[in-house]
């Protein structure tokens, strides 16, 4: 049976962000899987790192982790990780959800 959740996804976002652009690539492997979403609905920015006073680090805006934590959230039945007692990732089956920028 095809895997039709790239499609499944992208008519989602669409619903809530019609003039997104959304690119969705599903890998799998061994031991899981991961759903890469790329968009850009959002924008990160490359800054200087002010916490460790030097090196850079990614930004974004706080409307931007708004929109990024929106799409998370819309998408979240997509994502299945298993953990133990303690909050600890086991290895095998899960499935992590990525969302960056294009």
């Amino acid at each position: 049976m095809r895997d039709t959740r790239s499609f499944e996804i992208k008519q989602l976002l669409k619903k809530y962000y019609p003039n997104a652009i959304f690119k969705v690539k599903i890998d799998k492997y061994s031991m899981g899987e991961s759903i890469n979403i790329r968009t850009n609905a959002f924008k990160i920015d490359l800054v200087p790192d002010t916490q460790r006073g030097f090196g850079m680090m990614y930004k974004a805006s706080e409307q931007d982790s708004t929109t990024r934590d929106h799409i998370k959230n819309i998408l979240a039945k997509f994502e299945d990780i298993d953990r133990d007692e303690q909050g600890e990732i086991l290895s095998g089956g899960n499935t992590f959800l990525f969302v960056g920028e294009i």
